[in-house]
């Protein structure tokens, strides 16, 4: 790097600086930001893996799938893992510079902070316009992918769960028994069911005993859902409260059709913001009162769908903001100030994920208004960061 800084022409404009220098701060910020990003992509992932650690390990799944699943749920922490690989690999590329002193050679050919802050900030808008791209389309495809590919494993789960004359406890608030259960035709036979629901606060039961039952599996192209369908035949059903013994209620049947999880871990996959690609979602928010009520959506999936949209396009801008400040914060090369460093920056993320996460909950409850609850920390933090940056003095 010495060998080029004596070309360099004293405070000249960003387009002066030789490119192989423009090469080496790149490089220096890249590479741990693509260090950094894996580590957290797969720390954030443990979080969800002990999810569905026990429901894959119960099932003979594929190693295919599971490395399907894997990726599918690395792709949706994107968003959160890019902002932050981007605050502490600017601090690391700058800080590297500082203490090898890299950075007082620079000043004192005449380079200006802004100049040095160029090759970062070029790798900040390479990675902020693949964040944008990623948040449009494939992100919410991989999200909902996810959603699918673990419901289906719920199902099939399901079925491996029972068995001939034992009772199945694997869903809450349900209790299943058949005496007989022929697995390839899923038909039951003296089957007995008890259904505990609240409602309201008051306890009911349900409960179902007929001669038959067959299985069958919902499928709906709009909707993400464990529905598993119990034809009943030949049986009666009795509902009553605990607490009210005197009002029973008794039911007999020829043929009936029951779902048997009552809708659990079920959505509308078709108003679900997350995992409605760019054009889909805007196209969702411009619908008439009429036309969200023959998709039965309401306003507040219209909120969420609003929140989403606004989100996309912040993520690449706190991209960008946190280069800069983790651009400031880096510029120190003595011992205590770098202690310090990790400090000032867990804080700042802190701050600013307790701003954007407490905005949105205020959002969702029309508290204050969407725009407001995602752009305000980001406006907030770029200021701070503006600030930084004014006031930021290199060393000599």
């Amino acid at each position: 790097m010495y060998q080029i800084l004596p070309k360099l022409p004293a405070n000249g404009s960003l387009l002066d600086m030789p490119k192989s220098l423009i090469r080496y701060i790149s490089f220096n910020a890249l590479v741990p930001f693509l260090l950094i990003f894996i580590f957290l992509i797969g720390f954030l992932m443990t979080f969800q893996l002990i999810k569905i650690t026990n429901l894959l390990a119960s099932q003979n799944v594929s190693y295919d799938k599971v490395l399907e699943l894997f990726l599918q749920i690395a792709v949706t922490f994107v968003p959160l893992a890019s902002p932050i690989a981007i605050l502490f690999s600017s601090i690391f590329c700058i800080n590297k510079l500082s203490q090898e002193s890299e950075y007082i050679a620079m000043r004192s050919f005449g380079l200006s902070n802004l100049q040095i802050y160029f090759p970062v900030l070029i790798v900040s808008i390479v990675i902020s316009f693949w964040v944008y791209t990623m948040g449009q389309n494939v992100i919410p495809i991989a999200d909902m992918q996810f959603k699918r590919t673990v419901h289906e494993i719920k199902s099939k789960s399901f079925l491996a769960e029972l068995k001939s004359g034992r009772f199945f406890y694997e869903i809450p608030n349900l209790i299943l028994f058949a005496k007989e259960i022929e697995k390839e035709t899923f038909t039951m036979k003296d089957v007995f069911v008890r259904l505990t629901k609240a409602q309201k606060g008051v306890i009911q039961e349900k409960i179902i005993s007929a001669h038959e039952g067959r299985i069958t599996f919902l499928q709906d192209d709009e909707n993400i859902s464990d529905e598993i369908s119990v034809e009943f035949k030949n049986g009666n059903i009795i509902n009553y409260k605990p607490n009210d013994l005197e009002d029973v209620e008794k039911i007999i049947f020829d043929v009936y059709n029951f779902n048997i999880l009552e809708d659990k871990d079920s959505y509308n996959v078709f108003n679900k913001a997350s995992g409605m690609p760019e054009k889909e979602l805007k196209k969702f928010l411009n619908l008439s009162p009429k036309e969200l009520a023959k998709r039965h959506a309401d306003q507040g999936d219209l909120l969420k769908a609003k929140i989403e949209l606004y989100s996309r396009i912040n993520n690449p801008i706190i991209c960008l903001v946190f280069s800069l400040i983790g651009f400031c914060l880096g510029i120190s090369h003595q011992r205590s100030q770098s202690r310090s460093i990790a400090k000032i920056s867990i804080i700042v993320l802190i701050s600013y994920f307790s701003l954007y996460f407490g905005g949105i909950g205020m959002a969702k409850k029309e508290q204050i208004s969407v725009f407001l609850a995602i752009f305000s920390p980001t406006i907030l933090f770029a200021i701070f960061a503006i600030i930084m940056f004014k006031r930021s003095k290199w060393l000599a």
